[in-house]
């Protein structure tokens, strides 16, 4: 029996009872391993502690999941406070996710709004206010320049 290409799933911050824990909604998690026929690994928001380096090439892919955080305005440069709740370990760890998938020529997938949409910032396109411009939308322009999300050579995870 051959062994099934295993996904990252990249957790979300969210307070359980009086602590931070790492999360994962379960029909993400769910849908990814049943109809991809993959086995999954939640990725953990925590970037003072890991870097996506030291993992995205064990992975066979990773998964940006929906979250109800929105991004941080000031990571794309606004000077806006915008809307909450963010969970800026989550964004930090995503960009190094996105970078090092896209540099491994991993596949990568977004899920849900919030997964698209940070795709589509990385990707150095707006989605209101000014997502995509200044440091960080150089940054994330030059990172995914490379490969067009989804693009990346398939290995086994798709249908």
């Amino acid at each position: 029996m051959s062994a099934r290409p295993v996904l990252g799933i990249i957790a979300c911050n969210r307070t359980v009872g009086t602590e931070v824990a790492q999360t994962v909604i379960n029909r993400y998690a769910t849908a990814a391993m049943r109809y991809a026929d993959c086995a999954a690994l939640i990725i953990p928001s925590l970037p003072d502690h890991m870097h996506a380096r030291e993992i995205v090439g064990r992975l066979d892919g990773v998964l940006l999941t929906g979250t109800p955080s929105n991004v941080a305005p000031a990571l794309y440069g606004d000077t806006a406070a915008g809307e909450g709740p963010f969970d800026p370990d989550r964004d930090r760890m995503m960009i190094e996710l996105v970078e090092a998938t896209i540099a491994a020529q991993r596949p990568l997938f977004g899920i849900c709004r919030a997964g698209i949409r940070r795709a589509r910032l990385w990707r150095g396109r707006r989605f209101g206010g000014s997502a995509g411009r200044g440091r960080f939308g150089r940054r994330v322009r030059r990172a995914l320049g490379l490969l067009p999300l989804l693009d990346a050579p398939r290995r086994g995870l798709a249908r």
